[in-house]
């Protein structure tokens, strides 16, 4: 006889609790790069780093804000293949205004090997 329950189902969250979640999400978004540079840097830089030459397409899984874009070199061809993913409302036209109108597609920041 089983005695434990997996997957844990957790109990739905109010709509108080899904706001907090979520302004806690956009919140550490904006705190990580700050507070935790190396570590931000690293997340994103590592991927664009060994990404196998010529890849066609881009599905990010958890785009945020976004800001993994800033760390990409993509051609023409890549960027209109680059799909991301966000649950969360409030971030998920993040990625593609940051992808429209971002001022250099190729630029690569310092930090990102």
């Amino acid at each position: 006889m089983q005695t434990t329950k997996w997957p844990k189902v957790l109990p739905p969250l109010s709509d108080e609790q899904r706001r907090i979640r979520d302004d806690f999400m956009h919140y550490w978004h904006e705190v990580l790069p700050r507070r935790f540079g190396l570590v931000e840097r690293f997340n994103h830089g590592y991927p664009v780093a060994y990404a196998p030459d010529g890849f066609r397409r881009t599905l990010e899984i958890g785009a945020g804000l976004g800001e993994h874009l800033a760390y990409e070199r993509l051609t023409p061809e890549q960027e209109a293949s680059y799909y991301a993913l966000e649950l969360r409302g409030q971030h998920s036209l993040a990625p593609a205004r940051a992808l429209s109108t971002h001022p250099d597609p190729g630029r690569r920041p310092s930090g990102a090997a």
